[in-house]
């Protein structure tokens, strides 16, 4: 009887670990994003999915925040799924005029009156960051409303899709986009022609309700719906995922907190700044292990006076303490 008791008693023991095991992990993740968060000088929002284990936590996590340049990995994803459905094809090429320009950081600038494909687009938008190759594709996909519609039909809620860059900039610079406002300097200089209580009330305005606006939550399941195939077929899955592995910003942000062995898909973003105030520094992306366990992250660094080093420190701090808590599970 007393050995019968005792092999129900390991049984129970070992068809319970697995769960505690989970319970421990997601303790220790909720208690490091807490940490980082309510440490963060300014408004911080943070969520990690555990993609095999199903676990999610969170710091201001229904919260919303600017998303910024995080915004063209929706514009892609439409892209990609009306490739999927025949309504584009990659090698499409598409006419690029100075019309066509935005602002700020766009190395297609280079390329005015020549044609780019698709293909070329989705790949500039994602691992440059180039704002010009978001506009074109969100203008090519029909508008900002068209976008937004594709990727509600995705199941994905909680961010605002095909925003034009060009628009945004300006708005938060408390200017309407017109032509001529194109690249980096032109808005530079207009921008500060503007009486500094213009500016300041138009980023409050836009602080209060990012026209670009994402929820953390809302990212990371949007992420995870990404890496487990539903949003796209699997050849446009892969192209994005590998697109979001080639991303050449970021590298001090949840990149700088990866170890040995991890890969990182992701895209990032950077909003303007009025002073010492910066409205947004953001990464979001699947980071993997090097045994293939996955977590989806979304660091939304909103307004803060903290230096750069400080705003991106956040999202390697995030990124080391999924590390910690994956080491310490294995």
């Amino acid at each position: 009887m007393l050995l019968r008791l005792l092999f129900l008693i390991a049984t129970l023991a070992a068809l319970a670990s697995p769960a505690l095991a989970e319970t421990r992990a997601e303790s220790a993740m909720a208690a490091r994003v807490q940490a980082l968060g309510s440490g963060f000088d300014g408004h911080a929002g943070i969520a990690v999915i555990d993609l095999m284990d199903g676990w999610t936590v969170s710091w201001n996590g229904d919260d919303r925040f600017s998303q910024e340049s995080v915004a063209k990995l929706w514009t892609v994803i439409a892209t990609l799924g009306a490739v999927d459905a025949g309504r584009m094809d990659l090698d499409q090429e598409v006419p690029f005029t100075r019309a066509d320009l935005s602002v700020f950081h766009e190395p297609l600038e280079a390329r005015v009156g020549s044609s780019v494909t698709v293909a070329e687009l989705v790949r500039d938008a994602i691992v440059e960051s180039d704002n010009a190759a978001n506009d074109l594709l969100v203008r090519r996909l029909g508008g900002t409303a068209a976008v937004q519609e594709t990727i509600r039909r995705k199941g994905i809620t909680g961010v605002a899709a095909g925003v034009q860059q060009r628009e945004l900039q300006a708005h938060i610079a408390g200017l309407p986009w017109r032509p001529g406002l194109d690249g980096g300097e032109r808005l530079e200089a207009a921008r500060e022609r503007l009486d500094p209580s213009v500016r300041e009330a138009a980023m409050r305005r836009y602080l209060a309700d990012p026209e670009d606006g994402a929820t953390p939550l809302a990212t990371v399941r949007a992420l995870k719906a990404l890496a487990e195939g539903r949003l796209l077929s699997p050849a446009s899955t892969q192209r994005l995922l590998a697109l979001m592995h080639s991303t050449v910003h970021g590298e001090e942000r949840l990149n700088g907190g990866l170890g040995r062995g991890w890969t990182l898909a992701h895209k990032t973003g950077t909003g303007q700044r009025l002073g010492p105030l910066h409205v947004g520094t953001n990464d979001v992306g699947i980071l993997t292990a090097p045994d293939g366990h996955a977590y989806a992250a979304a660091v939304f660094g909103g307004a803060s006076s903290a230096p750069l080093v400080v705003r991106e420190g956040l999202m390697r701090r995030v990124a080391e303490a999924v590390v910690a808590t994956w080491q310490a599970e294995r």
